[in-house]
């Protein structure tokens, strides 16, 4: 099965197994090693199929945003004014404390530092966010 297969057939699977891919793609984008533009792809078409999905209600406050309450996914969001302006996606397991397995997304742009507790990527957000503001 060709990589366009895949991503064309991602919609229609499991959550756990949608999660493995996730994994899987995340792997090969970080690492460099592979066909990184399509894992690339993979993760910005799961990330859209989460955010399709029903979503917990956000309603944890970080600065001027709301998150939704973390449930120990691999991608969840942040907004302002009801638009989704921050993704917050985990890299990798938690395998040693200490891990920076939290990248985040402002307005599109990934940030450059990964950070090490779901708490420190949505203030690491809330603050980008508020910089870029004005």
């Amino acid at each position: 099965m060709n990589s366009a297969n895949i991503i064309n057939q991602l919609n229609g699977m499991p959550p756990e197994r949608l999660k493995k891919f996730w994994f899987s793609a995340m792997r090969i984008a970080r690492s460099g090693n592979g066909d990184v533009e399509t894992a690339r792809k993979m993760l910005d078409e799961i990330e859209a199929i989460e955010r399709g999905r029903v979503r917990p209600k956000p309603s944890d406050v970080v600065g001027a945003l709301l998150f939704e309450p973390h449930g120990h996914g691999y991608v969840s969001f942040g907004y302002a004014d009801g638009a989704c302006v921050v993704t917050v996606r985990k890299t990798e397991q938690h395998r040693l404390s200490g891990n920076r397995v939290y990248e985040v997304k402002v307005l599109g742009q990934t940030l450059p530092e990964a950070s090490r507790s779901i708490d420190e990527a949505r203030q690491v957000a809330a603050n980008e966010y508020s910089s870029r503001q004005g």
